[in-house]
């Protein structure tokens, strides 16, 4: 659809409202790209119409140069995000009401699998680089942190989709006092604002932007930056009002600030890696608060118990296990809901470092001791385990060649084990088997296509015992019938979890 430029009087009060406070007069005004006869948040009893606006491209030139010497002078720069940031990369908005937006893209099945745009990525560099101090993100999908944005440093207001102890608050919900109290402390110390992508309809926490283009009335700090493509109640009193998309105004904004050179893209960013081994030495109490006095085991091996810990949090106490992890690597943690709740490998990371004041979640039987002492051992074998495992087959004929059979572990090793998983040839009805219980016993009538076919079991060993699994094969015999007519003994061996040794081995 061809731009039509409007005119002072037309869309905007006057210039202020169209290129803010610090702008120029002379600018010419941004250009009508979209017409709305809806409200952006009629939703939430909105009445600004959700028109889109673009600014010519010497007009962004100038802005994206005059936000970037303002970002040079701010000690204290705060990132406050709305759902705009994220629409490139999938996930929908609320106050888009056209399919034909400038900012339109395509729409995520799995929006947990979403990852930053640029803008988050030039963000994360903008942190690293001491050019920006902290984010308030509105939204909930981790795309900062994925972006390499350190979680003590992204303060999600709103509830986050990767920390299971503060889910998504609904808009009439109330926000968690921690996570409140630190966006005051914020609120308190900020110089500057960039208000990205965010329609500003009467949120608690639009306070932040608010306050930052108040404090510069006042001739404190560089006030606020409004980076949106619709209209907002508080341009008039922007610093700079900017109309374009996200990441094209990042892609200018990274080049000014010499984070990149002029058609060179900014390096992606990521979360900083985790060590192997899923078990973590941090500083914090059985609480989950920090405390430097005291070390805790973080223990987030698979089918380990944890439980929420914050107590402010409506989730607090609530006890899951850890069911694995995400193809990004994230633990997901299963709460009795339909749907596992992951936790971002960002959170660990700050615990690790100390960085953030409570983590989300303990072991249900955590281990702490003093600073100074040291690291308790990883629990040896259980005496049961110093000697080979013994699997236990029984088999009978039902009818003609249908067979029932089941395998099981033999009882004086029961007591070391919490689960055994099971992979079946590829011809039987279930190629996966999971037992829970002692003594951790699988059956099945089958017919047999061949006369010996093989087995194998992941055995779990109870925690806390250095991450331990047993890989034991097992020969299936069709051959006699009984309760006991073929057992195996696997020698135990050590090599790493991770390691896919598919032969009788102990992995640690």
């Amino acid at each position: 659809m061809a731009a039509t430029t409007t005119t002072r009087g037309g869309f905007f009060e006057d210039w202020r409202a169209a290129h803010g406070v610090l702008g120029d007069p002379g600018w010419d005004m941004p250009a009508l790209a979209l017409r709305s006869d809806r409200a952006a948040r009629e939703d939430q009893g909105g009445t600004i119409c959700a028109n889109e606006f673009v600014d010519p491209e010497p007009v962004l030139a100038a802005k994206v140069r005059l936000v970037a010497s303002l970002l040079r002078k701010s000690a204290h720069c705060v990132a406050y995000c709305g759902a705009g940031l994220s629409k490139a990369s999938g996930i929908p908005d609320y106050a888009t009401k056209s399919e034909n937006s400038v900012a339109n893209s395509r729409t995520l099945v799995n929006v947990y699998r979403a990852q930053p745009t640029y803008a988050h990525h030039v963000l994360a560099a903008m942190q690293k680089a001491g050019l920006l101090w902290e984010c308030i993100n509105q939204n909930h999908d981790g795309l900062p942190e994925k972006a390499g944005f350190p979680q003590e440093k992204v303060n999600e207001i709103h509830g986050a989709w990767f920390d299971p102890s503060y889910p998504v608050v609904s808009f009439d919900g109330s926000l968690r006092t921690d996570f409140y109290q630190w966006m005051l402390k914020t609120e308190s110390q900020m110089d500057m604002c960039l208000c990205l992508g965010t329609s500003l309809s009467g949120m608690n926490a639009d306070q932040i932007p608010r306050t930052a283009a108040t404090n510069q009335q006042k001739g404190l700090g560089q006030g606020t930056v409004i980076i949106n493509l619709q209209q907002t109640a508080l341009d008039a009193l922007a610093s700079v009002r900017i109309w374009a998309r996200l990441d094209d105004v990042f892609k200018l904004l990274a080049v000014e600030l010499g984070l990149t050179s002029p058609g060179v893209p900014l390096p992606p960013g990521h979360p900083a890696p985790l060590p192997p081994g899923d078990i973590y030495d941090i500083p914090y109490n059985e609480n989950g608060a920090y405390d430097d006095s005291v070390r805790m085991r973080l223990d987030l091996r698979e089918d380990i118990e944890v439980k929420v810990a914050p107590s402010g949090s409506v989730e607090f106490g609530k006890t899951g296990s850890i069911l694995g992890k995400d193809p990004e690597g994230h633990y997901l943690i299963g709460f009795q809901k339909l749907n596992p709740v992951p936790l971002g490998t960002w959170w660990v990371d700050a615990a690790l470092r100390g960085a953030v004041p409570q983590i989300p979640v303990v072991n249900v039987h955590p281990q702490v001791w003093k600073k100074e002492s040291p690291a308790p051992a990883l629990t040896p074998l259980p005496p049961a385990l110093s000697r080979p495992l013994v699997l236990i087959q029984s088999h009978h004929i039902i009818e003609g060649t249908a067979h029932k059979w089941s395998l099981s572990v033999a009882p004086e090793f029961l007591g070391a084990i919490r689960v055994v998983k099971w992979k079946m040839p590829a011809w039987c009805q279930y190629e996966h088997l999971t037992a829970t219980k002692p003594p951790f016993t699988i059956t099945q009538s089958v017919t047999p296509p061949l006369r010996k076919l093989e087995v194998t079991g992941q055995i779990f060993l109870k925690a806390p015992h250095n991450g331990m699994k047993l890989i034991a094969k097992h020969t299936m015999c069709f051959g006699a019938e009984g309760d006991s007519v073929a057992t195996t003994e696997v020698p135990l061996n050590f090599v790493k979890e991770d390691d896919e040794t598919t032969d009788g081995c102990l992995l640690m």
